[in-house]
């Protein structure tokens, strides 16, 4: 899998007031933490899966209306 650091609250505090512009309370920062840090976690799982030669089962082609 690979190598990533846990996702911190003062790390998701810092980069929604640098790079959003919203400041977020440190309760508030810990909140999201607990709610972020798991979804990172299987992100990370599953980019770490051989899945890069394997073609989707359904392909989506939208056609043109010919009306």
């Amino acid at each position: 899998m690979n190598s990533r650091k846990p996702l911190t609250a003062e790390t998701l505090r810092r980069v929604a007031e640098q790079l959003a512009g919203a400041p977020v309370t440190r309760e508030q920062a810990a909140g999201h933490t607990a709610v972020f840090e798991p979804l990172m976690t299987a992100i990370a799982r599953l980019r770490s899966l051989p899945l890069k030669e394997i073609e989707p089962a359904v392909v989506f082609r939208p056609e043109e209306d010919e009306s």
